[in-house]
């Protein structure tokens, strides 16, 4: 699973998920909503095709936590 994550300032980063992983994520995991992520892997971002211009991607691992914050919204054109 692929997908572009952004963050309060609109800057956006890259991050997979392996398709060994994809169950454990896959039911909590919605566009436009905020979450807290943690303990995940940071790589070069050396793709082929990029999707976004950051220098890192994010590897979700089986040791990651997602945890939707209920109380905040995205705006798709952060200021």
């Amino acid at each position: 699973m692929e997908m572009v994550l952004m963050d309060d300032n609109g800057d956006r980063i890259y991050a997979s998920i392996k398709k060994t992983l994809i169950y454990m994520f896959e039911k909590d995991l919605k566009e436009s909503f905020v979450y807290s992520i943690a303990f995940f892997g940071v790589a070069s971002n050396v793709e082929n095709f990029k999707t976004t211009k950051h220098q890192y991607k994010l590897n979700f691992l089986f040791a990651t936590k997602v945890i939707v914050q209920e109380d905040s919204c995205v705006s798709s054109n952060p200021s």
